[in-house]
């Protein structure tokens, strides 16, 4: 999950703290700031746990994996098991 988690934190806190985006960094300062981040992490420790109980990585990682051996039947989910390739 870490690279998901990574990519995750690019996608939300970029569009919400950036000029382009809502520019919530001017309203919230500096500590407000690390405040969300902090909840957003937190927020993302407890989706991790989550997912991984019942999948066995991240999607980016399982897409990552998937691409790196040219094969898109990997098991995804915890009760799966790979098929043979023929």
């Amino acid at each position: 999950m870490s690279l998901t988690n990574y990519v995750l934190q690019a996608l939300v806190g970029v569009p919400v703290f950036y000029g382009f985006g809502l520019g919530l960094y001017n309203y919230f300062g500096a500590t407000l700031s690390l405040i969300f981040g902090i909840l957003f992490l937190v927020f993302q420790l407890y989706f991790s746990k989550y997912w991984l109980k019942k999948y066995k990585y991240g999607p980016l990682e399982w897409l990552w994996r998937a691409i790196t051996y040219f094969n898109f039947k990997l098991p995804f989910r915890k009760t799966e098991t790979i098929l043979p390739q023929h």
